[in-house]
């Protein structure tokens, strides 16, 4: 039976920054175990593929493939009640999967623990909750990713990864293109946001592959793009000066107009102060792929996710980091957006199987997740959700973004395998 790995893909592709070192290392080791643990899978060495595994659960805990390939590891060693165990925690994940089907579990399948497990993994394929369509876009190839909404004048703005640029849908449902890479050199556009107050758009704008007119000696440059919503024109554009490879995914803004910004690449936290007005790196931190990030209502704090390891709580005064803890039962693997909504956090989280947003219910002192309660989730209304916006009570996301329809060459395939990205949108309350 083909054993499936998660192998931190993304990661490997990232660039070993010295004050991230440590968790760079863990990342790496975490790897390398789960490669030795293939080896000895195909060699049916199952102690030895066992002890490589718990090394890189160890690392990484709460990942769903590697606990499935962990019970995989207990049955075949002998410890039925073990691998019942943690067949049930994956299931309690949310996560899809199909042991029935795997030899390895052989010793397990005949038992009433077994099959009551095999129905909790169906019911993860049936959808939850409830989406409700806001806007379908023609341009099928746009690979969706910022949105941001202005109360003012009632209109949102989508960014376009491929296409360069950013899209307004005001309050009658009409679009038109707000800005492109043609006017002002904008890459593609991911996290956005608007300040209300001082009429300006936000945007986290960064340079791949997947870019349409991509030039590699751009590769992995970004900078913060700054909008006047009442002229429509570019404002400034901030870059960083330090030569290294960025990508800033995602951002937010303060009360006092500060922008702060993730970047996945080099992960550190960047931060345009209003009275200097210049990017200045704010905060190295124990990170190693970072993309939402939001405040407090507050704004004491900062919470950012992190693709690989969850989320962090950033105490502003003293820039002291907690990595908030979670359920065992839960996993917070592959988030991608935040929110904070009366006093917990929305989460979209696009690198679990299915596709998902979630509630992330915070204690009152904000340094642990509580529970985790999924808002919606389906494969086929949720393929590749990505970042959002909460307008009221409502919370407005992009549905299926179509981050797969590019081979490994970061080459597009023809547009019949796009469908018409989709803004859907759901209730909080």
């Amino acid at each position: 039976m083909k054993k499936f790995f998660y192998l931190l893909t993304l990661l490997i592709l990232l660039q070993i920054f010295p004050k991230t070192l440590v968790a760079q290392q863990e990342v790496q080791q975490a790897r390398e175990f789960v490669k030795l643990a293939l080896k000895q899978y195909q060699e049916k060495n199952y102690p030895a593929y066992l002890e490589n595994l718990e090394k890189a659960i160890k690392l990484r805990p709460n990942h769903p493939e590697l606990t499935y390939n962990h019970a995989s590891a207990l049955a075949l060693t002998g410890n039925k009640k073990a691998a019942l165990e943690e067949l049930n925690r994956l299931a309690d994940f949310g996560s899809i999967a199909n042991p029935a089907q795997d030899e390895d579990f052989a010793t397990i399948k005949e038992t009433p623990e077994f099959q009551a497990i095999l129905k909790k993994l169906e019911k993860n394929r049936l959808p939850i909750g409830q989406t409700e369509v806001a806007f379908k876009f023609l341009e099928k190839d746009l690979i969706t990713e910022g949105l941001a909404y202005d109360p003012q004048e009632q209109t949102f703005y989508v960014g376009s990864v491929r296409k360069r640029k950013i899209i307004s849908i005001n309050k009658e449902g009409k679009t038109s293109d707000f800005t492109s890479n043609q006017q002002d050199g904008l890459w593609g556009a991911f996290g956005m946001q608007i300040d209300a107050k001082r009429r300006f758009l936000w945007v986290a704008s960064s340079s791949i592959p997947e870019i349409a007119d991509f030039k590699k000696e751009e590769d992995s440059q970004a900078a913060v793009f700054q909008y006047d919503l009442k002229t429509k024109k570019l404002v400034k554009k901030y870059s960083p000066t330090d030569n290294q490879k960025h990508v800033f995914g995602d951002l937010t803004l303060n009360s006092k107009g500060e922008v702060f910004i993730t970047d996945s690449v080099s992960p550190n936290i960047y931060r345009i102060s209003s009275d200097k007005g210049t990017l200045e790196n704010f905060l190295t931190g124990p990170f190693v792929s970072l993309q939402g990030i939001a405040f407090s209502s507050d704004e004491k704090f900062c919470f950012v996710s992190d693709y690989s390891q969850g989320i962090f709580k950033i105490d502003l005064a003293t820039k002291t980091i907690t990595k908030l803890s979670i359920p065992a039962n839960a996993t917070l693997l592959g988030v991608d957006g935040i929110y904070f909504y009366q006093g917990s956090l929305i989460a979209v989280q696009n690198g679990v199987n299915p596709r998902r947003v979630v509630k992330l219910s915070l204690d009152s002192k904000f340094n642990q997740i509580e529970s985790l309660t999924i808002l919606t989730s389906s494969k086929e209304a949720l393929p590749d959700p990505t970042l959002g916006t909460v307008v009221g009570t409502d919370f407005y996301f992009h549905a299926n973004a179509q981050w797969n329809n590019f081979d490994r060459s970061s080459n597009i395939f023809p547009l019949d395998k796009f469908t018409e990205p989709t803004l859907v949108k759901i209730k909080l309350k």
